[in-house]
């Protein structure tokens, strides 16, 4: 259903749709790091980096990222968006971890809690990776 659709339906009906537009989006992993990273110290307006993700769900999810996280590793000058040296990430362990782990597609990585293995995709969302499972994930 269309946005513009919700303009004769009841309170209760918008509502509900909201909740399910909320749900979806927040269901979207966003990798901001890897956002900055494909930047490469190029500064963007929010409205270019949200319209690099192919939905509109994505698109927004990709807004409330970078709105809520983004200063991490961004800093903001009027409407654009700059990224942060990587020099000044360095303090950051688990940003620096991150970034190292997303550089490694393919590689083996051992759950140290389990140690069960898998093989890292390349994405995931704030500080997390996503792994393709091996043994039992």
């Amino acid at each position: 259903m269309a946005r513009l659709d919700w303009v004769g339906l009841k309170h209760s009906e918008i509502q509900a749709h909201l909740k399910a537009l909320r749900a979806t989006v927040d269901a979207i992993p966003i990798d901001v790091l890897r956002l900055w990273q494909a930047q490469n110290g190029q500064p963007a307006r929010l409205e270019t980096l949200m319209a690099a993700a192919p939905t509109l769900e994505e698109q927004v999810a990709m807004g409330i990222t970078l709105m809520r996280r983004g200063l991490l590793v961004w800093k903001r000058d009027g409407s654009r968006w700059i990224p942060k040296p990587l020099e000044s990430l360095n303090d950051q362990a688990l940003i620096t971890q991150h970034l190292d782990l997303i550089t490694q597609v393919g590689a083996q990585v051992t759950h140290i809690k389990d140690s069960r293995t898998g093989t890292l995709t390349g994405r995931g969302g704030w500080l997390q990776v996503e792994v393709n499972g091996i043994q039992g994930w």
